[in-house]
């Protein structure tokens, strides 16, 4: 596999990225210390604010890079690994806060009072400390993702394929999506689901660079379902419904996504309206 086509495959390209916060995150706290010890040479100050500053952005590259890592990953993954997921993507988005504090005290350094430039110092190293330790951790939960479950691995790609977990074709046609819109109530769809859809669903999963490749801004794309679990509904049958499965829990990860669960009443709006369908294609 070439470079080019590496930067095209999220697991290879995650796997690049998470090699360069550990760098900045070391260096970041070296450069701290040395500022703290040195106070004299104003240069390692700056030197640290830039550190800290191209670490905020590299790991928000990395926090990107991995949600799309994730988007990827089967489904069929135990609940048990993407309990893991969750938690290494959640100590991954504390990295750059981390680092923008660290930035900010680094700069506040700078303040022309010894007492309290010396305070700022001591607190960019702790902040810088704290970061390589948020580092760490977010590294091992990510090894430990790799190394002991297999995830973003061809064998893990592999099995979910023998499972019969492959990807639904993009440019898969729309007709099947249609029927099944004729037969579900569209009315109820943008009275009561579209409401909810728009609210929570979103910001995630709309047009061209819409996650999993799941397009919930038509009820068209909503059916066609996206690259995970193939056609989202099954007509007259909520529990046996991918959409279902994915609201509640039962296929992992939770939606929304990191994000509160939808309430039992806005649960039953969608259970009601696929179940529905099977009285109206009779």
């Amino acid at each position: 596999m070439s470079f080019i086509e590496a930067l095209r495959h999220p697991p290879l390209l995650h796997a690049m990225a998470v090699h360069f916060p550990i760098v900045l995150a070391v260096a970041g706290a070296a450069l701290s210390l040395c500022a703290a010890v040195f106070a004299k040479r104003k240069s390692l100050l700056w030197l640290t604010a830039i550190a800290y500053a191209a670490l905020v952005a590299v790991a928000l590259i990395t926090v990107w890079t991995g949600e799309r890592a994730m988007s990827a990953a089967p489904e069929t993954l135990p609940e048990e690994v993407w309990a893991h997921i969750e938690a290494h993507e959640s100590a991954a988005g504390t990295v750059w806060i981390a680092a923008a504090v660290a930035a900010v005290f680094a700069l506040l350094a700078f303040i022309p009072h010894a007492r309290t430039g010396l305070i700022m110092r001591l607190i960019t190293c702790v902040a810088g400390l704290a970061t390589v330790g948020l580092v760490g951790m977010t590294a091992h939960r990510g090894a430990m993702l790799v190394y002991e479950h297999g995830v973003g691995t061809a064998l893990v790609v592999t099995q979910a394929a023998a499972e019969g977990q492959t990807a639904p074709p993009a440019n898969a046609s729309d007709a099947p999506a249609a029927e099944t819109a004729a037969v579900l109530s569209q009315v109820v769809f943008q009275e009561r689901v579209w409401p909810i859809i728009e609210a929570r669903c979103l910001d995630c999963h709309a047009g061209e660079k819409a996650k999993s490749r799941l397009d919930l801004s038509t009820l068209e794309g909503l059916l066609r379902g996206g690259n995970k679990g193939g056609p989202t509904v099954v007509l007259g049958d909520p529990d046996s419904s991918v959409l279902i499965q994915y609201l509640e829990g039962t296929r992992q990860p939770r939606m929304p996504y990191r994000d509160d669960p939808l309430s039992e009443e806005d649960l039953a709006v969608f259970r009601d309206w696929i179940a529905a369908a099977d009285s109206a294609s009779r």
